[in-house]
């Protein structure tokens, strides 16, 4: 008879593994394949509202362009949804170089697209020294491309907003945090912050779509780490992640 950790236990267990990589990689394909078809439509219905609202909106009633206004914000947001869709398709079929990355470089360039696009707003953003970590340079940018906008963009609403990042130590290497002063969040939803088109918060208080979490995620996990937020309704946000030391290559799980 065999035990717990028996032959049939490791047997079923693979089993169980494979059968839930299979899932996922069809997921993924799926998702693949959708946002594909759906890209081009979409981008021609809000080429298409906006070709007649230059050209034809003046022959509209106030109501006629408040609908195709309707119309073409519609198109736009899903280009934008379907756009964030294949982006985090794609890491799940992306191979992750393993190299040397300077993190404080990248934050700092990250930060700095933020100030020069205007996207940052009022908001500070002191970015602390920071060690390299083993990764995809490209990738691990993408991550303080994310969670820096997404503190920018939740600290908009504040008097004086501000973005810190800085750094502490954890057990399997170093942990990186973003922290703002702006909206926060309930703890109590803090599970469903990761999650793709998950939103805390009203649309009509801070556009998205949703994504850039979800991807941030998926990067920092198929690096082998971990993600975390911890916040406070009005009391602003705090963002980690960490990425452990390592000899060998960069993670390929999926998540």
């Amino acid at each position: 008879m065999n035990g717990p950790a028996g032959p049939a236990s490791v047997a079923a267990l693979e089993r169980r593994v494979a059968e839930l990589e299979a899932g996922m990689e069809e997921h993924d394909e799926l998702a693949f394949t959708l946002t594909h078809d759906l890209r081009a439509p979409l981008r021609a219905i809000a080429g298409y509202t906006q070709l007649i609202t230059q050209e034809e909106g003046g022959k509209l009633s106030e109501e006629g362009q408040r609908w195709l206004e309707a119309v073409g914000a519609g198109a736009s947001r899903m280009v934008r949804l379907v756009d964030g869709l294949a982006r985090f398709s794609r890491l799940a079929r992306a191979d992750f170089a393993c190299a040397p990355v300077d993190m404080y470089r990248l934050a700092s360039e990250a930060a700095d697209a933020l100030e020069r696009s205007g996207t940052a707003g009022r908001a500070a953003i002191d970015v602390a020294p920071l060690p390299p970590v083993m990764g995809d340079p490209d990738r691990l940018r993408e991550v303080w491309d994310e969670l820096l906008a997404n503190a920018v963009k939740f600290s908009a609403t504040v008097e004086t907003p501000r973005v810190r990042v800085a750094i502490q130590k954890g057990e399997s290497g170093p942990i990186f945090t973003i922290e703002d002063n702006g909206a926060g969040f309930d703890m109590k939803h803090a599970g469903r912050l990761f999650g793709m088109f998950q939103r805390l918060h009203h649309p009509a208080d801070f556009d998205g779509t949703g994504v850039g979490l979800a991807i941030a995620r998926r990067i920092v996990l198929r690096h082998g780490g971990s993600i975390r937020a911890e916040a406070n309704p009005g009391a602003g946000a705090r963002f980690s992640f960490e990425i452990p030391a390592r000899s060998g290559g960069v993670a390929q799980e999926r998540p």
